[in-house]
């Protein structure tokens, strides 16, 4: 036996570990944007690294749910014990990473104004490197008199820049093992209620069974059968959570197979 590895005897053994493993990720809960000022350059790259590591915890959970029905019985209750150790830790970093986003509102303000063709095409001409993406972007339309250049959106510039990345980011993802293809487009409309600034992502990809799509906004939701839907659901979840913080909504639409359409609307003021 290798002097790094220890076998434990009895479950007396394996719970203290247990326990002593749930002691030391209680401290991780406790890292959040009020321990330590964040500048507004460090922001995007930590919530960079937290969607990854939130990526890799999903795909750990699914790893080991597999491993449940090969392993033997007696086995399962320490994979079990596992699982639930991994949720929490998920659970932490997911409020870290929503304070991240809540951080970066107050270095950057509420409101951001985007020239949205420019902004737009850079995005495309930056995802077109992804697994050679075919991005077909769509210039905005309006129903309004004049169609202006810059628009004043009432969320901060990083939470913009984080919805578009989010709704990009997913187009790629449900396209499976296939060459993404992928159109975006925006625009403007004046309604009874006022004016909304609209943003579509359409991919032909993998698609969303209808019954998910009603719980694919809740974060860690990856579909009836685990694993299927790609990433952490983290940003669908944080995405839609400041659309109804400014008053905007998000519609999701998809078939199985054959498309998932995401179209954000914002309120301008």
């Amino acid at each position: 036996m290798d002097q790094n590895t220890r076998r434990y005897n009895s479950k007396e053994e394996i719970s203290k570990v247990d326990n002593s493993a749930g002691h030391h990720s209680s401290g991780f809960g406790s890292l959040n944007c009020r321990d330590v000022r964040w500048s507004e350059e460090e922001i995007p790259m930590a919530l960079h690294y937290c969607k990854t590591a939130l990526s890799v915890i999903i795909h750990t959970t699914g790893e080991l749910s597999r491993m449940m029905i090969e392993v033997p019985s007696q086995n399962i209750d320490r994979i079990e014990r596992g699982l639930h150790q991994i949720h929490r830790a998920s659970s932490r970093l997911h409020r870290v990473f929503e304070g991240l986003l809540l951080e970066g509102m107050h270095h950057s303000g509420s409101v951001c104004c985007i020239d949205p063709d420019s902004d737009l095409k850079q995005k495309v001409s930056f995802y077109r490197g992804v697994r050679e993406a075919k991005i077909r972007y769509v210039a905005g339309k309006t129903n309004s008199v004049s169609k202006p250049r810059l628009i004043e959106l009432p969320v901060s510039r990083l939470q913009w820049e984080f919805i578009t990345d989010t709704l990009l980011g997913n187009a790629i993802s449900y396209c499976g093992d296939q060459p993404p293809d992928i159109s975006i487009g925006w625009g403007l409309e004046r309604d009874q209620t006022g004016q909304w600034f609209h943003f579509r992502v359409h991919d032909r990809g993998t698609g969303i069974h209808k019954e998910d799509l009603h719980q694919i906004k809740q974060p860690f939701y990856r579909g009836r059968n685990a694993g299927y839907i790609p990433g952490s659901g983290t940003g669908l979840y944080l995405t839609a959570k400041m659309l109804r913080r400014c008053g905007g909504k998000i519609v999701i639409d998809s078939e199985v197979d054959r498309f998932t359409e995401v179209k954000i609307s914002i309120p301008l003021r």
